[in-house]
């Protein structure tokens, strides 16, 4: 083919892969070391090919002078392992930097990862691929109980998707009590691609407690319309202060509850849809007896414009059985969707 002729090698087994199989490419920079010798620097690389696509690769080196050195190498070992001198001293290094082969997991094609340090505004979806995000917002409330509240949220993360972590708190001035709340979600390989796990703590406005979940999205492309968004959770919840609520909308007591749900998230050119549905009950340890279920439908418009004002339709329904606590009763009426 022209391919093979203007290139001088055997690529028909390249677009095998490519148009013929599911496979996918993936390699990861295991290994970066530098030592000074009599002569300037050598820089001691190990690659590991993960995917089964094998791909021509661009490994770059940038120098502490300045200037990007970039190497090819042909990709197809299962572990690449070579040494490459300079004079300048190598600072880091990249496999694939500029994604050519659409490397499916791009944050281990790095090192060292920098720090990527700015403040968490609204509308920011720049996330660097060759570092760690962090975003750092002052936020404040207002209530009843602890007057003015002032605090801090910090929020991690790889491109928005790898170890991200939410960590905030606030000081209410009057009843001179912090507030605290923490996340942390990363991809669970176990179970696949498109697997997660989530993990969150609170203690803040008179009550605490936490959840854990498992997600996992099962889909034929990655803008499949009709993916179906599965989740596996436990949870704890505890009201500590009743100052912070209002008569008759919430029971103290521990409150441990297990469930499963699914959503999905269809779209058309007019609008986009949220539907939901979940199943949750008390399980062993909570003071309440209760199961319940709730649907939830939601449309918004397709048409995104940068406003304050977000309008949406949602129709919601929800039924519970046995003795639910009030705060249960309460959820199901819609009032804090």
């Amino acid at each position: 083919s022209i391919c093979n002729e203007i290139s001088g090698k055997p690529l028909d087994e390249i677009f095998k892969q490519w148009v013929h199989t599911t496979k996918h490419a993936d390699y990861k920079l295991s290994r970066f070391k530098v030592k000074s010798t009599p002569k300037g620097y050598d820089a001691d690389v190990k690659i590991e090919r993960k995917g089964e696509l094998m791909m021509p690769l661009t490994l770059a080196f940038r120098l502490k002078n300045g200037n990007t050195v970039a190497e090819r190498l042909d990709g197809e070992s299962r572990t690449i392992e070579k040494s490459f001198s300079f004079d300048a001293k190598p600072v880091s290094a990249a496999v694939n930097p500029d994604n050519e082969i659409l490397d499916i997991h791009e944050i281990d094609n790095y090192s060292p990862r920098r720090r990527d340090f700015t403040l968490d505004v609204p509308f920011n979806t720049y996330y660097p691929r060759d570092a760690f995000s962090y975003r750092v917002l002052p936020i404040g409330y207002y209530n009843d109980v602890d007057g003015g509240k002032l605090g801090l949220r910090l929020r991690g993360s790889y491109d928005n998707y790898y170890d991200k972590f939410t960590i905030q708190g606030l000081y209410g001035f009057e009843s001179e009590t912090v507030d605290a709340y923490g996340s942390y979600e990363r991809p669970l390989g176990y179970f696949g691609l498109d697997a997660a796990i989530r993990a969150e703590a609170f203690y803040r406005e008179g009550r605490q407690g936490g959840q854990l979940d498992l997600t996992k999205i099962r889909r034929k492309s990655l803008y499949d319309p009709l993916a179906q968004h599965l989740s596996l959770f436990i949870g704890y919840r505890e009201l500590t202060d009743t100052a912070y609520v209002f008569p008759d909308t919430y029971e103290e007591g521990k409150d441990v509850y297990a469930g499963i749900g699914l959503s999905m998230y269809p779209k058309t050119d007019i609008f986009e849809t949220a539907a939901s549905l979940s199943f949750a009950g008390s399980i062993w340890g909570s003071d309440f007896d209760y199961q319940k279920t709730t649907m939830s439908v939601k449309f918004r418009p397709g048409i995104r414009v940068p406003s304050p004002v977000k309008p949406y339709l949602r129709f919601f329904w929800g039924r519970t059985s046995v003795d639910p606590p009030l705060q249960t009763r309460f959820a199901l009426a819609g009032a804090n969707m």
